[in-house]
């Protein structure tokens, strides 16, 4: 069976995944991971987490999945050590300078690659061995038949999302946030732009809509799926979730464990837990409406009856399920909604109950209008809430252990042998045992003295005795090596361990080729000039050399891992990461577009000072910033029906997202039908970065016009440049 994979946002979640079963946790500290407005934990509470996790049999990794910049690159590296030492089982990493740094210096700390990467090919993979990566997290949009030719690439373990939130755009590839809203998602500060309300315009006009937030996508649920996945050769099932509650840590985890046996008082329980509308995602086919949550983005919980009526401070429910008091509500209706708890709950005659049954009508106190016929949802069960807290406090969950027992004859010692699933061992010996002169230490008291743990951490079973007849040894003495042995393994489980560093030694291979000192990509046949410089596009345009798509291996400049010359879309933010890519096999780099001018020439010093060479790294100096690229296309979902690939639409009308903050983004498919959101406004940094050796032009909506005036000006800086270097 795959491993379960549950998120620890908190203490308190922790103890809920450990109480439902889970395998492992992730989680994070203030510092380097993906959320940062989790509880997370400090080193020290880390520490007492993973001596808790193994000694239940449960693994612990750490988050450190964001991009991290030049001056972050030795703090990181220090707390990665810091985890190593403490005991983590891996490290879930997105930047690829760390990874190279900790294979360098580290190489004992497994690393586990994060969905950040966008990883849906086998040959993404291959390249990530080269980094010593064990395991993959593939992107959440992969389909089945990606994660089947994933799993089957050899040494490299694949780790598969099935419950939790969708991110609407590619794995890693959203800047909605970092550009709208000044919180990098790639810096685990994601604003959840998708989860706002737009309007869309058909050249400039309003089109009708189910809902206003056109990209908020239903949350992942493929636990039905689970045994498609496990043939499909995945490695570890992850749930999503640290920012979420631990009632709904532990009913995903539950739920996960039971799959297709689940009742239909789980799924309800997981749903009451969290739920936006569950999608099986692009992972089983599912797109267009089936996709999306239009009409809310937030949590939506179970429908448990109807509003009949009310007065001016209470609202009355006819119940469909049981209402119970505490739990908290959500009123839906077609124009608004709000929100309550029923900390009080009275019956028709106006007295205090604990709990409505199905079919019954019940009163709470309301300040707000909720008109009859609105929607009444469950959103915290708090029976649920309190059993999870128990469950918590007393988990019931043991390490199973194996114990072996072994005695030469009189004269010799008992020897106990503990054994874990993972393959610890230790072993505890007792004082030599003596020649029976009456009733010998009879085996099956010798097995229940040993299997007697009580309400210790181990359950152990003895799994083989190899004893003679006729010795003896007291009771008290086989208790007393029954308890030295736990503790010795409880020593071995909880032991820090001690890094062993190697020098880092890596040198950027000797080549004869360079990045061009210009490369320029344009979507619009009218966008090609005639110029000295290297021209690109993902479509066949004539002059134009081809750029791979996201989905592709190949191409001059490829997206993602793959066989071309020049690395982009990686998030490459330090100078570790652009040797990454060299040790890759890779000519160079496109550099991370969220960099500051300050960092970009930090990253391009640190690199030069350490290997005594220019760094291979091209900045981009105009573009308009592409803010997401998706699958999922709203143009056709909500202009026809969201199954049809190829329409064109996008092309022949003008699509814009309008924000409710007055914000404007361009909605633009690539040549694979991958729909791309545009900021409206132009990053031009030509005059900034004009002195930069290797630069990237991209164009998008330009006219041919405005083309020739951007390259104009880069004609006209480069004289400049060129004089102030004479």
């Amino acid at each position: 069976m795959p491993e379960i994979l549950a998120p620890a946002g908190s203490r308190d979640s922790f103890d809920a995944a450990l109480a439902a079963g889970a395998d492992a946790v992730y989680l994070a500290l203030p510092r380097f991971g993906a959320r940062a407005y989790a509880a997370n934990f400090t080193l020290e509470e880390v520490q007492e987490v993973i001596a808790t996790a193994h000694l239940h049999g449960m693994k612990v990794y750490v988050t450190m999945n964001i991009i991290l910049f030049e001056e972050e690159m030795e703090p990181a590296y220090r707390q990665a050590r810091d985890l190593y030492e403490a005991g983590v089982d891996a490290l879930i990493v997105q930047d690829l300078g760390l990874m190279h740094l900790l294979k360098h210096r580290l190489p004992a700390l497994e690393v586990h690659a994060s969905t950040q990467l966008s990883v849906n090919r086998p040959f993404q993979m291959e390249q990530l061995k080269k980094l010593n990566v064990r395991r993959v997290v593939l992107a959440r949009e992969c389909s089945l038949e990606q994660i089947r030719a994933c799993a089957r690439v050899q040494d490299m373990e694949t780790e598969v999302f099935v419950h939790g939130a969708l991110c609407i755009s590619w794995s890693g590839q959203c800047q909605f946030s970092a550009i709208r809203h000044q919180r990098s998602g790639n810096r685990g500060q994601c604003a959840q732009a998708c989860r706002m309300q737009y309007e869309l315009l058909k050249d400039g006009h309003p089109v009708k809509t189910p809902g206003s937030f056109l990209l908020s996508p239903r949350d992942l649920s493929v636990l039905d799926d689970l045994d498609l996945l496990q043939t499909a050769g995945v490695d570890s099932f992850k749930i999503e979730g640290r920012m979420k509650s631990p009632l709904y840590v532990y009913e995903a985890v539950e739920n996960a464990r039971l799959g297709k046996k689940r009742s239909r008082e789980d799924r309800l329980a997981l749903a009451a837990a969290f739920s936006r509308g569950f999608t099986r995602g692009r992972m089983m086919d599912e797109h267009g409406s089936g996709l999306m949550a239009m009409k809310a983005g937030n949590h939506q919980g179970v429908s448990i009856g109807t509003v009949s009526g009310g007065s001016r401070d209470r609202v009355r429910i006819r119940l469909s399920m049981p209402l119970h008091q505490e739990d908290g509500l959500r009123f839906v209706w077609e124009q608004g909604s709000a929100g309550g708890h029923a900390n009080f709950l009275y019956d028709r005659k106006g007295r205090l109950i604990r709990e409505g049954a199905p079919g019954q009508e019940v009163e709470i106190p309301l300040s707000s209008f909720v008109p009859a016929g609105a929607d009444v949802r469950l959103t915290v069960d708090a029976r649920r809430t309190r059993m999870v807290q128990e469950k918590s406090l007393h988990p019931g969950r043991r390490l199973p252990v194996q114990a072996e027992l072994e005695n030469s004859g009189p004269g010799h010692p008992l020897i106990l042998t503990l054994t874990t699933p993972d393959g610890h061992r230790v072993q505890a010996v007792s004082d030599p045992v003596q020649a029976a002169t009456g009733r010998g230490l009879d085996a099956g008291r010798l097995r229940q003295q040993t299997e007697k743990s009580g309400d210790s951490w181990a359950d152990i079973r003895v799994h083989r005795m190899n004893v003679p007849d006729g010795i003896f040894l007291p009771v008290s003495a086989v208790n007393r090596l029954r308890r030295q042995a736990l503790e010795n393994l409880r020593e071995l489980l909880t032991a820090p361990r001690q890094a062993e560093e190697t020098g880092c030694l890596w040198q950027p291979p000797v080549v004869s080729d360079t990045l061009p000192p210009l490369m320029v990509q344009i979507q619009k046949p009218g966008q090609r000039l005639e110029t000295d410089a290297v021209w690109m596009s993902e479509f066949s345009i004539p002059g134009t050399v081809h750029k791979a798509a996201l989905t592709e291996d190949s191409g001059e400049i490829t997206a993602h891992l793959g066989q071309g010359r020049i690395l982009d879309g990686m998030n490459i933010s330090n100078s570790w990461a652009i040797a990454a890519a060299q040790e890759m096999g890779y000519a160079g780099v496109v550099l991370s577009e969220e960099m500051s001018e300050g960092q970009i020439r930090s990253t391009l010093q640190g690199y030069e000072q350490r290997y005594g060479t220019p760094a291979p790294a091209a900045a981009v100096v105009y573009q308009k910033r592409r803010l997401m690229l998706m699958d999922h296309c709203p143009v056709n979902t909500l202009e026809r029906d969201g199954s049809r690939t190829g329409c064109s639409l996008c092309r022949r009308h003008t699509y814009v997202l309008q924000g409710m903050d007055g914000t404007s983004q361009q909605l633009y498919g690539n040549p694979f039908c991958h729909m791309q959101v545009f900021a409206d406004e132009v990053d031009n940094r030509l005059e900034e970065l004009a002195d930069l050796p290797f630069k990237v032009v991209r164009f998008t909506t330009e006219t041919p016009q405005e083309a020739a005036a951007v390259m104009a000006e880069i004609t006209r800086l480069q004289g400049v440049t060129s004089r102030s270097c004479d």
